[in-house]
């Protein structure tokens, strides 16, 4: 099987990680939509005509399962494109990060207060809060949009206070309001993670993306099984960014965990 992985940037990459480690055996292609990011303060309409320019371009490259990794794409173009899609390719499949997380996040609350931390193309779509309330009506949701987050994973910031400093700012409104579980509602935030567990305590569980996506994706695929045997195949794997592939593969890396190689690709109508 051949399975696309979207984002308009390096985030998705995590996400792909995660899979890869339970699904070896499948060949991936990445496209990371580098020249157009961020998404996330881009209007609805950008955000559904780029994914479905990225879409359209892995399903060219005989992808039979699209993933959005990116939780923008998947809040505001994912439901429509599935639409279009299944109508045109009833044997393909697009896949997003939201439901998944939500579901996790549902099953860890302790007291139904559950947060949201994501861009603001995300927190605008009320994508989390349909998810969340969907599966439990009782669940009270607070979100709060943190723009400085990507640039500061992308940039490498590493200074500690200044990290601190934001994740203070952006998890306040969700610890004022009494939440025991938030998720980390964009591929990048992964990286701030520790920092953000430290700020919020112990006593908050943090849903990072990638493993809960991973986990659920396979268990769709293969089932239960494909968590606990992974075979000694391994597939192809291919790299696409629609920008500069040496500044790619030097921030790809920090994400994927591994040396890659990346060509470049035009997508646009």
């Amino acid at each position: 099987m051949r399975i696309g992985i979207f984002d308009s940037g390096f985030g998705g990459l995590s996400i792909m990680r995660a899979i890869v480690k339970y699904l070896p055996q499948h060949d991936y292609i990445y496209l990371g939509d580098t020249a157009r990011t961020p998404y996330g303060t881009r209007s609805r309409e950008m955000v559904y005509h780029f994914s479905r320019q990225a879409v359209t371009f892995l399903f060219a490259q005989n992808c039979d399962v699209v993933i959005f990794a990116c939780n923008t794409a998947s809040a505001e173009a994912l439901d429509y494109l599935q639409s279009e899609y299944v109508k045109m390719h009833q044997r393909r499949i697009l896949f997003g990060v939201i439901q998944p997380t939500a579901m996790e996040a549902i099953q860890q609350t302790k007291n139904g207060s559950i947060g949201v931390l994501a861009t603001e193309g995300t927190v605008r779509s009320m994508a989390f809060v349909h998810a969340l309330e969907g599966r439990d009506s009782n669940v009270h949701v607070t979100q709060n949009a943190c723009p400085l987050f990507v640039p500061l994973v992308e940039n490498g910031e590493d200074n500690e206070d200044i990290l601190r400093y934001y994740a203070k700012k952006y998890t306040k409104p969700l610890l004022d309001s009494g939440v025991d579980t938030i998720i980390l509602g964009c591929t990048h935030y992964e990286f701030l993670a520790p920092i953000i567990q430290d700020v919020v305590g112990s006593d908050i569980t943090l849903i990072c993306e990638g493993p809960v996506v991973a986990q659920q994706f396979a268990r769709q695929l293969h089932g239960a099984r494909s968590l606990d045997k992974v075979t000694d195949l391994e597939g192809s794997r291919t790299f696409y960014t629609t920008d500069c592939p040496v500044k790619f593969v030097q921030q790809g890396q920090l994400f994927y965990g591994t040396v890659i190689d990346a060509k470049k690709v035009v997508i646009d109508d």
